[in-house]
């Protein structure tokens, strides 16, 4: 898991993030969302992102 943090001339910080740290990021901020209200709308739009980029946010496991 590999994170870079650059911060930006205008004061923003850009991210950038390999696969695995973007799964563990989403889900510890949707987990978190279920405890605070303030985060339910960034969940919301995690959750939205990801839908419309075509990943599936809920997992499945097969019966075997």
């Amino acid at each position: 898991m590999q994170a870079l943090i650059e911060p930006q001339r205008d004061g923003t910080v850009a991210i950038h993030l390999d696969s695995e740290a973007v799964r563990a990021m989403v889900a510890s901020a949707i987990f978190a969302s279920r405890f605070h209200e303030g985060i339910k709308p960034f969940a919301g739009l995690l959750k939205a992102g990801l839908q419309n980029a075509g990943v599936v946010t809920k997992r499945r496991a097969s019966c075997q």
